[in-house]
């Protein structure tokens, strides 16, 4: 829900530039979801990539397809107040989005207009779900409306951060959760293409609990100059859930001049530098950290790579090139 202004800033910035801090909007009155005078706005510092829409239990927000204008991307939607669905208003979150009710906080609707999207999957159907009430969370391992929240009371655990910074020695993980029911143990996992994942460490979860729990890992084996990682939480009945993923970048520009990377219209184009001679590979990424494409390019002239099969609600990709001889670069790109 970044204000259009910030978007356009973003849009017209140096081609490899991009929007890096993600915010929290805070309501501070009953009002349009697009009425900017009805929110707050801070940096979000907790580490996590998305931004963060609260409605406070004293406030009534309205939404309709003005929404979908706002290039929400990733976004962690909490409601303790009310989101009142206007006639005719179809949200389409991305994959990598949730909304979470808390404690007497609803979603009113009464058609089946009224639909709330994360990915492809209605969550929310005014139809079906009418006053969506009940401490509940909707993501993309969840149902499909009317069973599309979950009552928060039967997840195994709430994470409510994960990090990873690299030092002069080791990239150091962090993570922490707010609740666990029967956690066995976190996997830690690691990739160096983001789509072949090993399990480098197993740290012992607090089985159940309902106190913040905080967890780290130091590998010292991360010499790569692109890393990713991701948490595996594993119940003691054997279920798991996967956290988003984590980049570490320690080498970006190094070896042949810059390369030049933007985007528009749902493409992405490279413009190796000229130094480059060889192929470059290729790695795309949503901001949440889920692949959406890994390819091998020539690197003779403008590299074209089509997006238009991508959701309608991702709007910010992480594009990393390398070739293996000293090129690494990254960038995120607003489509």
């Amino acid at each position: 829900m970044k204000k259009i202004y910030l978007l356009l800033i973003c849009v017209l910035a140096a081609t490899t530039a991009f929007c890096s801090p993600f915010y929290i909007y805070t309501a501070t009155k009953s009002g349009m979801w697009n009425d900017m005078s009805s929110w707050s706005m801070s940096v979000r510092t907790d580490g996590k990539s998305e931004t963060k829409v609260v409605i406070p239990a004293a406030y009534v927000i309205i939404a309709d397809n003005n929404v979908n204008s706002f290039g929400l991307g990733d976004v962690e939607i909490q409601i303790a107040g009310k989101l009142n669905m206007h006639p005719g208003t179809v949200i389409n979150l991305s994959a990598a989005s949730s909304i979470e009710l808390v404690g007497a906080g609803l979603i009113n609707g009464s058609s089946n207009s009224q639909i709330i999207n994360i990915g492809a999957v209605a969550k929310y159907d005014g139809s079906k779900d009418l006053t969506k009430t009940g401490a509940s969370i909707a993501n993309a391992s969840t149902g499909i409306s009317p069973l599309g929240f979950t009552p928060t009371s039967l997840l195994a655990v709430k994470l409510i951060s994960f990090t990873a910074e690299k030092n002069t020695t080791a990239v150091l993980l962090k993570w922490s959760t707010s609740m666990e029911i029967a956690n066995d143990y976190f996997g830690v996992e690691k990739s160096y293409d983001g789509s072949t994942w090993n399990t480098v460490a197993s740290i012992k979860g607090n089985g159940t609990t309902q106190t913040v729990s905080s967890y780290q890992y130091a590998d010292n084996n991360a010499n790569n100059s692109v890393v990713y990682y991701r948490l595996k939480q594993v119940d003691i009945d054997g279920q798991s859930a996967y956290s988003a993923i984590r980049t570490i970048n320690s080498n970006s520009n190094t070896g042949s001049g810059a390369s030049k990377m933007y985007a528009f219209n749902k493409n992405v184009f490279i413009e190796p530098a000229r130094e480059i001679t060889t192929a470059v590979n290729v790695v795309i990424m949503t901001a949440g950290g889920q692949l959406i494409t890994k390819q091998q390019c020539s690197a003779s002239g403008k590299i074209a790579i089509n997006l238009s099969n991508l959701n309608n609600g991702t709007n910010i990709v992480v594009v990393n090139i390398s070739n293996g001889k000293g090129l690494n670069q990254s960038s995120k790109l607003l489509l």
